[in-house]
């Protein structure tokens, strides 16, 4: 789809680094008339974008796609739209971008009543389905009440680095694999690995830049958008 809005050359530098993979999907709804008081939970990428909310960030990796970086992480999905996040060995989801994903917020969860519910629930329970991902999967594909996930596991007990660097490319080509047969739809990843999971930024670069030389054309699937946003969710 052809851009036709006027840009300042930064932001046509963003908007065009940003869809050689993947181009933003059209969406008929306006621009709010406020961008800065977006209601919580409806905060979609296509509304950041249209806000003009996001800003180019600096590649994934030498020659790789490159991260746009938003105000907030996102707190709504689009149905073409697959959100992937670090989990633990159990799929528990409570925290960071794991507890966006199951329990539509990164922050305390122990005091969180629908999450306790599902944790005794038996497992085919749809109190263990929560609002994009699914209690109980700690890797691969979960469709929840109102979108789709993909989890990637990323520690072990908590225990910092506890998950291998080998361990974390054979699970991000499984996701390469997963999103490259999407046909058309976008996955958003924000980062992996970091924060608790103990890994530095630049380590996990060096994990999809190894990824991206393994895979056919020497390039990751068409559709992979890296997200990351400036509040500071714990992963």
């Amino acid at each position: 789809m052809k851009d036709t809005t006027p840009h300042s050359g930064r932001r046509m530098r963003l908007v065009h680094s940003a869809t050689r993979s993947a181009a933003v999907s059209p969406d008929p709804r306006p621009a709010p008339a406020n961008p800065a008081a977006l209601p919580y939970g409806l905060i979609t990428l296509g509304e950041l974008y249209r806000a003009g909310q996001v800003q180019l960030g600096t590649e994934v990796y030498p020659d790789g796609p490159w991260w746009e970086t938003l105000p907030q992480m996102i707190t709504g999905l689009e149905p073409w739209q697959m959100f992937v996040f670090g989990s633990d060995e159990h799929g528990l989801h409570r925290r960071g971008h794991a507890g966006l994903a199951f329990r539509s917020q990164p922050g305390p969860w122990k005091q969180d009543t629908g999450l306790q519910a599902a944790l005794t629930a038996p497992d085919d329970s749809a109190l263990r389905r929560g609002r994009w991902a699914v209690l109980g999967v700690s890797r691969g594909p979960g469709l929840g009440r109102e979108g789709r996930s993909y989890a990637v596991q990323v520690t072990r007990g908590d225990r910092p680095r506890s998950v291998t660097p080998d361990e974390l490319a054979t699970q991000l080509h499984a996701l390469c694999d997963h999103a490259g047969a999407r046909h058309g739809g976008q996955t958003l990843i924000p980062p992996l690995a970091e924060g608790s999971a103990g890994y530095r930024r630049s380590e996990i670069a060096a994990v999809w830049q190894r990824v991206a030389s393994e895979r056919p054309q020497r390039r990751l699937p068409a559709g992979l958008r890296f997200i990351r946003a400036l509040d500071g969710v714990d992963l």
